[in-house]
C-alpha cells in the first residue's frame, strides 16, 4: 500500500465539531481510525455560526426577532 498522506490533500466540510465525530460516524473503532488520519496534520478553520440561508433567504421564512 501506497502512503499518500503526505502528497495529496483532504478537504473535509463540516458543520460538526470534531469532539462529535464520534457519536455521527457510530462504530468506534473506525470513527477513531477515520479521525487519526483526519486530524494529525490538520488546519482547522472555524467560520463560526454564519447562516448564509438565514442572511440570504426571504424575511418571510426567518424573522428578524431570532
Amino acid at each position: 500500500m501506497r502512503d499518500t498522506r503526505k502528497q495529496t490533500s483532504t478537504f473535509i466540510c463540516t458543520q460538526y465539531d470534531v469532539g462529535d465525530w464520534h457519536e455521527k460516524i457510530g462504530e468506534t473503532t473506525l470513527a477513531e481510525a477515520v479521525i487519526d488520519l483526519l486530524v494529525q496534520n490538520a488546519v482547522e478553520i472555524n467560520l463560526g455560526t454564519l447562516n448564509m440561508r438565514k442572511i440570504t433567504s426571504p424575511s418571510k421564512f426567518y424573522s428578524s426577532k431570532k
